[in-house]
């Protein structure tokens, strides 16, 4: 009986030392998988940021391109001569 309970715990103890290697190696994965994508987000922040700055731009030079163009037209006007 001591036999096969040293034999049982023998096994226990490396299924318990199997199971924690495989925890500690998906823990890892983990840890890497979350630097990915921490990395990502930052650059997707970055993109977000830089692509709202060019909306923002863009919306400007439009009211001044409408303004600029109402401005010529009113003091240089079209004359339709027959």
């Amino acid at each position: 009986m001591g036999f096969l309970n040293d034999f049982i715990n023998t096994i226990n103890a490396l299924a318990n030392f199997k199971k924690a290697d495989a925890e500690q190696t998906k823990a890892k994965t983990q840890k890497d998988r979350m630097k990915k994508l921490a990395k990502e987000n930052k650059e997707l922040k970055k993109a977000l940021s830089r692509n709202q700055m060019i909306g923002i731009i863009s919306i400007f030079v439009t009211i001044a391109s409408v303004f600029i163009g109402y401005y010529l037209l009113v003091y240089f006007p079209i004359h339709n001569t027959p």
